[in-house]
């Protein structure tokens, strides 16, 4: 999958408006704040930091993924856990 690579960081722009992503490469996402709705900055601010933190999490369900389907006793909590873990990785990759 190909995604802008190197650390993420959310960067407030305006104490007003909201959030930046961006990467060592330059700009990601925006997550912006609307006054006019219950999106608070708090939320905004929440937002961001879950996109920023998205690569890595991204990388850590696939090398999860991998150590599960490698495990030779397959016992029903490490299914629930390849599951959630696989669930993950295939919205992440736009597959369903």
């Amino acid at each position: 999958m190909d995604y802008t690579k190197g650390e993420w960081k959310a960067i407030q722009w305006n104490e007003d408006y909201g959030f930046n992503v961006f990467s060592d490469d330059g700009f990601v996402a925006s997550v912006p704040m609307d006054k006019g709705l219950k999106h608070t900055m708090i939320e905004a601010k929440a937002n961001a930091l879950l996109i920023s933190a998205a690569p890595d999490m991204y990388e850590a369900c696939k090398q999860i993924k991998n150590y599960l389907l490698q495990r030779p006793a397959k016992t029903s909590e490490l299914w629930e856990l390849l599951t959630i873990v696989d669930k993950l990785t295939i919205k992440a990759e736009g597959k369903k």
